[in-house]
């Protein structure tokens, strides 16, 4: 515990952002409880349950996510983990390993709690992308996970102390006292307005929906997309972890869609 607290107060200290920056990941969980339990009321689910799934899925979420970036970007051992399970407790997320135990946990808990599961999914998927959406602009402020490098009209650059500027230092793009970074994409607000229009088109579709879990299928299409798509504008300094943050989400976007098309033509018979 003590090594975990020490990691979060060095990064406290070199990064006054960091506060600000789990605030709104934070706002995006609470974004995404609500408008699920919202969406469970409506389909005449147990809102005790529901609030139940919600709670494992997003505690699923933040384990996955802390794992992931563990055992494939630190390269951990799982020995390591096992022996030392307050690694769990450091700084370091990665989304893709987070939606998917949190989405696996939260199926797992609707099932025991004896929820239809499509659903439950239908009220689970469609404020997930405006959660996205809200915990970004967190990183957008921060300029952890920044864009790569451009000249666009729509480029932004980030300041000393930001994860743009530290990158584009050390990388020797900039030089040791200059006032920002290079201009990038700016890749947070890409999910801010994919996120958005994910869950607005979503709740519109909801009127046209023609069975249990297409709104659900759908969502998991389109924040797959999203997910997988954007990491072609993100700066990654270690290029190895581009092909697997891409292949998970675009792979639940690949099942999903498989799954809606089979599903839709069952229907339409």
């Amino acid at each position: 515990m003590s090594n975990a607290w020490a990691d979060w107060q060095s990064l406290l200290s070199l990064t006054p952002r960091v506060g600000e920056h789990l605030y709104y990941w934070s706002c995006g969980a609470a974004t995404w409880f609500m408008g699920t339990l919202l969406l469970a009321r409506l389909n005449r689910l147990s809102l005790s349950r529901m609030i139940v799934v919600t709670a494992i899925a997003l505690l699923g979420t933040g384990l996955g996510a802390r794992v992931y970036a563990l055992l494939v970007e630190t390269k951990t051992g799982f020995s390591e983990l096992i022996l030392d399970p307050t690694l769990l407790l450091g700084p370091g997320w990665r989304l893709p390993g987070g939606m998917l135990l949190g989405g696996l946990m939260g199926l797992a808990t609707a099932r025991l709690m004896r929820l239809p599961l499509p659903r439950t999914a239908d009220a689970a998927i469609p404020f997930a992308g405006l959660a996205l959406a809200v915990g970004r602009l967190g990183c957008l402020g921060r300029g952890c996970c920044h864009g790569v490098v451009c000249d666009l009209p729509w480029a932004i650059t980030y300041g000393p102390e930001t994860g743009a500027y530290t990158n584009h230092l050390a990388r020797g793009l900039i030089l040791f006292g200059a006032e920002h970074s290079l201009t990038v994409h700016p890749f947070p607000f890409y999910y801010v307005l994919g996120g958005s229009l994910i869950t607005l088109g979503l709740l519109v579709y909801i009127r046209r929906q023609r069975f249990a879990g297409e709104i659900a299928w759908c969502g998991i299409v389109m924040i797959g997309v999203l997910m997988g798509g954007l990491e072609i504008f993100r700066e990654n300094i270690a290029s190895a972890h581009v092909p697997l943050r891409q292949a998970i989400p675009l792979g639940c976007a690949a099942l999903a869609a498989s799954a809606w098309w089979t599903l839709r033509r069952a229907v339409l018979r």
